[in-house]
């Protein structure tokens, strides 16, 4: 259910159930160790939660799979900005991510 990454981040997760929701400081752990072990990113969903609701926010969140990144880096500075432009907005985030680098970014 969980890849390598997500396993490692259990601990961080801020609800309850089987979602891997991060506070902004362990999202860019969570995508240093992406990046590591050249992992790519689908998408970053971002919520709101407090003690009784987790509610999502669809306008802060962003679909990966729309883009074409020239490389790894690039792909991995639009997912840290992305981030960090939320992180004043009391955002929690979950991102998706996956080993599999075929024709999402090309290798220079």
């Amino acid at each position: 259910m969980y890849n390598e990454v997500e396993k490692s981040f259990l601990r961080f997760k801020v609800t309850k159930g089987n979602s891997l929701i991060l506070n902004p400081i362990h999202a860019n752990e969570f995508l240093d160790e992406c990046e590591k072990l050249g992992y790519i990113i689908l998408g970053i969903d971002s919520f709101f939660v407090s003690n009784k609701v987790t509610r999502p926010s669809l306008e802060n969140s962003l679909d990966f799979t729309n883009y074409k990144f020239a490389t790894k880096d690039e792909m991995y500075a639009f997912a840290r900005k992305f981030v960090e432009q939320r992180k004043n907005l009391n955002l929690r985030f979950e991102i998706i991510c996956t080993p599999d680098m075929t024709n999402m970014v090309n290798e220079r």
